[in-house]
């Protein structure tokens, strides 16, 4: 009689496994929406005569393309706000292509965000000469509970709670109401010139990406569990969290 629950048991710990990293996956993307969600509530609040806000921005490139969660167009210049739903301590650099993400004892690497934004700067610039010439403000807003601890770096990071104070910092006009207007309407046919196909299939692939970068190089593709940083004879490497019962490791 125990055998057909015992081989059942057997078939729901084989699903979750193969399951488990897909299940992150998921999570992670619905985090970031959170983020992108809240972010966009605030923005709502700006006046809409000064500030044009789009969210959720699609820009083809040669073939590729870059989602920006958040475009202002304003007089004060073009805001790029790159949002992150972060949790525990941040620490990282302008020069590193990735940062370190401390969540208790457990360490994780994520891709620069700073260098992310700027990637979405220079496909905002390929629209036109228009584009090109615009005074940009690159922005990366944190919208969870992360801290940022040793940050070296010359860009614009911004806690959620700060956004609406820090865009109107920005006094200086850059551009005319004819430029906006212009701004505004190029932004619009960009983002609307791809296909319906194309757009969904970019945006899932851009989604996963997005995911990878910020979850999956860190899962154990043995198992799916976390890998953390340990420390052995010769130097760091990376080790999944489930050791002994999995001995995968890579080197950092």
């Amino acid at each position: 009689m125990q055998f057909p629950f015992i081989i059942s048991l057997l078939i729901i710990g084989t699903l979750f496994v193969y399951l488990k990293p897909g299940i992150k996956r998921a999570r992670a993307v619905a985090k970031g929406k959170l983020g992108e969600l809240k972010v966009q509530r605030i923005l709502k609040r700006l006046p809409r005569r000064k500030y044009k806000i789009f969210n959720d921005v699609l820009i083809g490139n040669g073939g590729r393309y870059s989602q920006i969660d958040h475009v202002i167009i304003s007089q004060f210049g073009i805001f790029i706000i790159e949002t992150k739903n972060y949790n525990g301590w941040l620490f990282g650099s302008d020069r590193y292509k990735y940062w370190t993400q401390t969540l208790g004892r457990k360490k994780f690497k994520i891709y620069n965000p700073v260098w992310q934004n700027n990637a979405h700067v220079r496909a905002m610039k390929s629209l036109g000469r228009e584009f090109s010439s615009a005074t940009y403000h690159p922005i990366v807003v944190f919208a969870g509970n992360a801290k940022l601890k040793k940050i070296d770096t010359q860009s614009e990071l911004v806690y959620i709670r700060n956004i609406r104070r820090h865009l109107k910092l920005y006094r200086e006009k850059a551009l005319s109401e004819q430029q906006v207007a212009r701004l505004v309407n190029g932004l619009i046919e960009a983002d609307k010139s791809s296909n319906a196909t194309s757009v969904r299939l970019h945006k899932e692939h851009i989604e996963s990406r997005k995911m990878t970068q910020s979850s999956n190089e860190f899962n154990c593709p043995s198992c799916g569990s976390e890998l953390v940083k340990r420390f052995g004879k010769h130097g760091e490497f990376m080790g999944c969290s489930s050791y002994p019962r999995c001995r995968y490791t890579r080197n950092v």
